[in-house]
Order: structure tokens, then C-alpha cells, then sequence
């Protein structure tokens, strides 16, 4: 059990409210969920993998993702599938595929109400519901408005299944997941233990679509990263916040709602907290929360507009 404290418009923390409970339901459920999330889950992930690296291909001239999918199907026993991706390569391969937009809409929008009323089924298909997002973020417009009609309205079902497994239910991994992850990048890095005697670094960690992204301040960083993220103050940005923000979302895509959760071994300052960077990173993240565990305890940023 998380406590958490809201965060106003304004950046001030009024008085904290009672703790929330996880998104995990009861035990009798979390039971279940445990018993049936990793079979059922490693399954369902290959099938979503396979989606977005179809939907990748359509729009890659390399056929690198028709390449990997074929191996997968391979190695799934589904020689079908791999035949597919094979002559996906072909010039005329893909007008198979763009026909299958339908089917692959209606096989995410299927998951998606599963994964609704189990928090660990969601967890396990994070990574690859990630594929599809940013396979989806990467198809250019112009490329979108000469597509047929049909074919139009499919990615939109695809980019609003998205957002119904977003902003489903999952469970909050809470201050302790971020603790020893922090130390051993610290280490990793050669930097002192975090409040020693002459250490003025900060090491942060976000969590985004199952994935853990580590981020360090900008004077440290080695080689400096590179911040293309939009209306962030310029302290904030060369943060160890801002720098594990922008890792995420050059490892995956941006979500469409829902929550994230960072892990940071120093207080926030000024910039961050009261003067809105954590908000604005939160607007970056695409997300409808952004919640921090630093030493003092946990706070819920909304995003800035």
C-alpha cells in the first residue's frame, strides 16, 4: 500500500489523504491473476509482438520487421504466419497485411477487455503493447491519408485499443521496487552513495510500458543525452528526471493515459516539484499521472496542458 500526495495545479501538496490500495483487487483475485497471468500473458505477448512488427513492416522499407517476424513464427511452429512475412517482402506483400488491420484491431480490442479485470495480465503485456504503439506513432500522415477508408478507420480502432489498455488498472510497484535499482546504477556509474559526503548527483528511474529506463543528471551523463522533450523548463531538463523521461521515450512510445511511476534518490527541487517540471514531463509521458517516490515519500503529478 502506497501513500500518496496529490499535487495541485500550482505545484503546492495539500494534506495528504488516506492511502490508496493497489490496482491489484483482493487477494482471492491477485491469486488467481498469478496462477494464470504467465502462461496465458507469454502467449498473448508473442501474438502482439507479432501485430506490431506487421504493422512496423508495412511502413519499413528495410523488411527487417517482416524478417524478425518470420523467425518468431518459426520458432512458434507456424509456418503459415512465416510464409506470410516472407512474401511480405515481396513489392505486392503488403496489401496482404493491410487487409489484416481488421482482424489485428479486433484481436487487440479482445485482449484489451482481458487484461480490464487483471492487473497482472496487463503487466505482462506492457513491452509488447508497446510495439504496437510505436509501431503505430512511427506511420507517417501522408502515408495514412493514402490508405483506403477501411483501412483508416482499422489503425484507429488499433490507436483506441491502446488507449483502453493504458488507462486499465495496474499495480503500483511502490518505493521499495526503485531502491536497490537506484544504488546499483550509482555504483555501475562510479558515483558515491546517494546523500554521502561531496555527492551532488541525482539518479532517477522511470517505469514505462514494463520497462525500466535510468536516468542521471546532466553533468554526469556520459555521452551527454540528447532532450527533445517539449515545454520543459530549462532546469528541469538537465535533470536526472528529464533524462530518464526522454530514455523512455526513445526506448518505446509515449502512452495514452493511465499512469507512470519514477523512482528518484533525492528530493525534488523547486523546478521539478513546485515550479511544474515533473507536470510537464508528465504531459511528455502522455500520461493522466505521473507518480514519484523520492526519500521524503510519494507524490501524484497530473500533466500540464
Amino acid at each position: 500500500m502506497i501513500m500518496v500526495k496529490p499535487i495541485n495545479p500550482k505545484g503546492a501538496a495539500p494534506r495528504p489523504e488516506a492511502p490508496r490500495p493497489t490496482l491489484g483487487g483482493n487477494r482471492q483475485e491477485s491469486a488467481s491473476n498469478r496462477n494464470q497471468a504467465p502462461g496465458i500473458g507469454a502467449d498473448l505477448a508473442l501474438d502482439l509482438t507479432q501485430i506490431g512488427l506487421d504493422i512496423t513492416g508495412l511502413f519499413d522499407p528495410t523488411f527487417v520487421s517482416d524478417g524478425a517476424n518470420a523467425l518468431i513464427s518459426l520458432g512458434r511452429g507456424d509456418l503459415g504466419g512465416a510464409a506470410l512475412s516472407v512474401v511480405s517482402i515481396l513489392p505486392a506483400g503488403d496489401l496482404v497485411k493491410l487487409g489484416k488491420l481488421g482482424k489485428y484491431a479486433d484481436t487487440l480490442g479482445k485482449i484489451v477487455d482481458k487484461v480490464a479485470g487483471n492487473p497482472l495480465l496487463k503487466d505482462s503485456l506492457e513491452q509488447a503493447v508497446g510495439t504496437i504503439a510505436k509501431a503505430l506513432d512511427k506511420i507517417p500522415q501522408g502515408m495514412i491519408d493514402q490508405l483506403p477508408a477501411s483501412a483508416r478507420n482499422n489503425l484507429d480502432r488499433l490507436k483506441d485499443a491502446v488507449a483502453r489498455f493504458d488507462k486499465a488498472p495496474g499495480h503500483l510497484l511502490g518505493p521499495r521496487h526503485g531502491t536497490a535499482a537506484l544504488a546499483a546504477q550509482r555504483a555501475a556509474r562510479g558515483l558515491p552513495p546517494a546523500g554521502a559526503q561531496g555527492d551532488a548527483s541525482t539518479v532517477a528511474m522511470i517505469r514505462l510500458r514494463g520497462q525500466d529506463y535510468v536516468g542521471v543528471n546532466s553533468s554526469v551523463q556520459q555521452p551527454r543525452t540528447t532532450i527533445t522533450l517539449d515545454r520543459v523548463n530549462a532546469q528541469t531538463r538537465t535533470h536526472a528526471e528529464a533524462d530518464a523521461v526522454q530514455q523512455a521515450l526513445n526506448g518505446t512510445a509515449r502512452k495514452r493515459g493511465g499512469q507512470a511511476e519514477m523512482w528518484v534518490d533525492r528530493d525534488l527541487c523547486r523546478s521539478c516539484g513546485p515550479n511544474g517540471g515533473m507536470r510537464s514531463l508528465a504531459r511528455n509521458l502522455g500520461v493522466d499521472e505521473l507518480i514519484v517516490h523520492t526519500p521524503s515519500g510519494t507524490q501524484i503529478f497530473k500533466p500540464t496542458r
